[in-house]
């Protein structure tokens, strides 16, 4: 037995698909013989006895004038059985003639039944990332190389001796509830957030799966907003900060977290130094400065193209790099000083608290 129960909202679903289908009265009836979903709202809640026999028997039956004369609760049409991985879990009618019902009547059947395994596979899914969303948030919270953090790892289905990656992807929106899950995978993927997702791969082949899934969710008509992947690893809660911080550099294509410099540098600072270093500049208050020395620092120190891409004179960018000296004391004609106004330009790039 499959152990399904027809509910009252999936009852009242099935009935809102067949009528956008047929035009004739539908009703959805349980084990025991009840009427639990019908699109004449009164005949909710009636016994139908013919509904109970093809419980029963597992046979479809058509319901004649004759029939439906004797019997106030029934209406001449066909009752068909519903099943559900081989068994019967329900009882769909129809109203109507059985020239007119046995038309379409076997076909609804099979559409009602394909509907209730479209359904019980979405929520099966929906209770698969809810427990793999579950186990990874206690795995990230234990301590690293205790028991519990490897007996944690292998209840998600991995080697707590071997070694392995994280990719947080970000969506621009939440992708439908129907998306199935890629079981192609090798690996542990679950929902993280409202509109992300963290992968676990194996670390020979985080890349390769990273890009693999990334083409998926393409297909699936997602769109990507931000991916990240760490190093490959055994701490999870480091590399999920590294796939985290590697995701925010991203433009929808994928960032390796090796594969940055000065963002490496800058992810290990300490928050106080990051903020010690962007107080100590001001820089954060004068945007037009912040502006200018962007689009210089971006266009490789060029005055001319940094005067033509904000559409000013060349006197006007020499200009503020002056004022932007006089106001912070570094100069961008020093190695030193130039290597702390990248670091706090950058920092000033980043979404984070100390903007």
């Amino acid at each position: 037995m499959s152990g399904l129960v027809i509910s009252e909202d999936l009852a009242a679903r099935i009935v809102a698909e067949a009528s956008d289908v047929i035009e004739e009265e539908i009703i959805v009836i349980d084990k025991d013989g009840y009427i639990t979903a019908a699109t004449d709202a009164g005949r909710i809640g009636s016994r139908h006895l013919p509904g109970r026999e093809v419980m029963t028997t597992g046979k479809p039956k058509t319901i004649s004038e004759a029939e439906a004369c004797e019997d106030a609760s029934v209406k001449a049409g066909t009752v068909l059985p519903l099943a559900f991985r081989g068994s019967l879990i329900g009882v769909l009618g129809i109203t109507g003639s059985r020239e007119k019902t046995g038309t379409y009547g076997a076909l609804l059947q099979k559409m009602t039944e394909l509907l209730i395994e479209k359904l019980f596979s979405a929520e099966a899914l929906r209770l698969r990332w809810y427990a793999g969303e579950r186990l990874l948030h206690e795995l990230l919270t234990v301590q690293e190389d205790s028991a519990e953090q490897k007996q944690l790892t292998a209840r998600l289905g991995f080697n707590p001796d071997s070694t392995y990656s994280i990719l947080v992807l970000e969506l621009v929106q939440p992708e439908p509830d129907e998306l199935p899950y890629p079981e192609q995978f090798t690996g542990f993927i679950t929902k993280w957030r409202y509109d992300q997702y963290v992968c676990i791969w194996p670390g020979e082949k985080a890349v390769e799966h990273s890009a693999q899934f990334i083409s998926y969710m393409v297909r699936q008509r997602a769109v990507v907003k931000r991916a990240g992947l760490s190093r490959p690893g055994s701490h999870f809660s480091n590399m999920l900060e590294e796939a985290e911080a590697a995701s925010q550099h991203s433009d929808g294509g994928l960032v390796v977290y090796q594969s940055l410099s000065l963002e490496l540098l800058l992810h290990e600072l300490s928050d106080r130094t990051k903020q010690k270093l962007i107080d100590d500049t001001a820089l954060r208050h004068e945007p037009v400065l912040l502006e200018t020395l962007g689009v210089f620092l971006k266009l490789g120190y060029s005055l001319k193209r940094t005067a033509a891409e904000l559409k000013v004179h060349v006197n006007t960018v020499q200009y503020r790099l002056a004022g932007l000296e006089e106001r912070t004391g570094l100069s961008w004609k020093r190695g030193e000083d130039l290597s702390v106004l990248v670091i706090v330009v950058k920092l000033l790039d980043q979404p984070k608290m100390y903007q």
